[in-house]
């Protein structure tokens, strides 16, 4: 079967409908800056393709069939629709301008949100992003950001918040790791393994460790780790020598689970999870930063 010419098509059915404009081929040929002969061919290829005659020429004059109308009338409001679709994305470019103060917490946008950035920019050519990167507690107003994600209930009042997922938080390790020290089977036995306890955004070492086990239900274990971190990702980074049990997230460790240079220990207990909010002040509202803070909804939703 021919493979069909769309593209094709679509110039010969302008060339087509200049003709219908300009009254003449001649007309047409000035217009669209082409020869003469390349508006007529072009005509009579579209003719040929739908097998019907879309004018009657003279020597003088050419006459635009019935069925040549209502091609031109179909033809022509497509390309009304188009440009208007131009314009219109157009015109949202040129009205999403300005600069933004975003703030992100380092983890979960390090694959979700920050592989994104510099397409999301490309398209939208008059914003400006400055972007911190941070999970520690924050004030909006003081620090004059626009937008933050967090992965807390923040303490501010007067901010607008959404709801965007949550990610659970699992106990990773290498095969060297085990090799070495053992495989974890059980909570009793993590304080007898090197493993990086929590520090929360207020820079301080977790007491308890909160685990979530689909048989037991909700488990306190005290926080023996004598490694404690802030960052998931540092985290994972002393883990990968193979002397370190890390703590993280299934997308944090997504990589390394399918090339099976990590594993997940024990599958069915979680150490807690992470709910983020998309959060900013009522008054900070305009094109730019509700166009930034739609693009972060859609990086959420992938999780979904």
């Amino acid at each position: 079967m021919q493979q069909l010419d769309l593209a094709g098509l679509y110039v010969e059915a302008s060339v087509f409908c200049a003709v219908v404009e300009c009254g003449s081929f001649t007309k047409a040929s000035t217009k669209l800056g082409i020869a003469q002969s390349t508006v007529s061919n072009k005509v009579q290829a579209l003719e040929t393709y739908l097998g019907y005659a879309l004018m009657t020429r003279s020597t003088r004059s050419i006459k635009i069939t019935a069925l040549g109308l209502k091609l031109y009338d179909f033809v022509t409001q497509q390309q009304k629709l188009f440009n208007e679709y131009i314009q219109l994305q157009q015109t949202k470019k040129e009205t999403i301008r300005g600069k933004v103060k975003l703030v992100l917490p380092e983890i979960i946008s390090y694959n979700l949100i920050t592989p994104y950035i510099g397409e999301f920019l490309q398209e939208h050519q008059n914003l400006e992003l400055e972007i911190y990167y941070q999970h520690t507690e924050l004030n909006l107003f003081k620090e004059k950001f626009d937008l933050a994600v967090v992965n807390h209930m923040p303490k501010q009042q007067t901010v607008k918040l959404k709801y965007l997922g949550k990610q659970q938080i699992f106990l990773y390790c290498t095969k060297e790791y085990i090799e070495r020290y053992g495989l974890l089977t059980n909570l009793e036995d993590l304080e007898n393994h090197l493993y990086t306890g929590p520090i929360n955004h207020s820079y301080n070492a977790e007491k308890t460790v909160n685990f979530i086990s689909q048989k037991y239900g909700n488990l306190s274990l005290e926080n023996t780790a004598r490694l404690k971190v802030t960052s998931m990702l540092s985290a994972k980074q002393l883990a990968i020598n193979g002397h370190v049990i890390a703590g993280g997230t299934d997308m944090l460790f997504a990589q390394e689970l399918n090339n099976k240079t990590f594993i997940k220990l024990l599958p069915n207990i979680s150490a807690g999870e992470f709910s983020y909010y998309l959060i900013r002040l009522p008054h900070h509202d305009n094109a730019a930063i509700r166009c930034v803070a739609e693009f972060i909804e859609k990086c959420f939703a992938k999780t979904r």
